[in-house]
């Protein structure tokens, strides 16, 4: 079955949404994020490090440790967080096996999977963590505008 992102992204995406923007620089506790999310939080922050070693999180240890944001969220697309748990060329599997597909040997869907793929890439370069952050707390002046994307989605 083909699947844009893992879990593994999917867990990274809801758990950042949940990140409260107005303690921007200061640390979030993932334990706090993902009992409220409802994530495994062992997997959780296994997939963070990927944040961290792609520099959009800092971590800290001990007692009032957690992670801060590195990057504003307004600077960070869902594109960039894909990308940073799954792989530069995650968008680049083949819908009809489990390779990359390539232009010598293309599947029967590659010139269709070509013209989604770039509007795929489009949309997630357009939503941000804070897009996210902000739908999530309610507080968007676009907040309408994402909604009636996400459901036009089938979500």
């Amino acid at each position: 079955m083909f699947r844009l992102y893992s879990k593994g992204c999917e867990y990274v995406i809801r758990a950042l949404a949940l990140v409260n923007a107005s303690k921007e620089g200061r640390c979030f506790s993932v334990k706090d994020i993902c009992r409220k999310a409802r994530l495994p939080e062992w997997y959780t922050r296994k997939v963070f490090q990927s944040l961290v070693r792609n520099g959009y999180l800092e971590a800290s240890r001990g007692p009032g440790g957690g992670y801060t944001l590195k990057v504003h969220p307004s600077k960070i697309s869902l594109l960039n967080m894909i990308r940073a748990v799954d792989g530069k060329d995650v968008l680049d599997q083949c819908m009809m096996s489990s390779g990359k597909c390539k232009n010598k040997k293309s599947c029967v869907m590659h010139n269709k999977w070509i013209r989604i793929k770039e509007s795929v890439v489009r949309e997630l370069k357009s939503v941000t963590v804070q897009d996210l952050m902000d739908l999530t707390s309610g507080r968007s002046k676009h907040v309408s505008t994402l909604k009636r994307r996400h459901e036009s989605n089938g979500h």
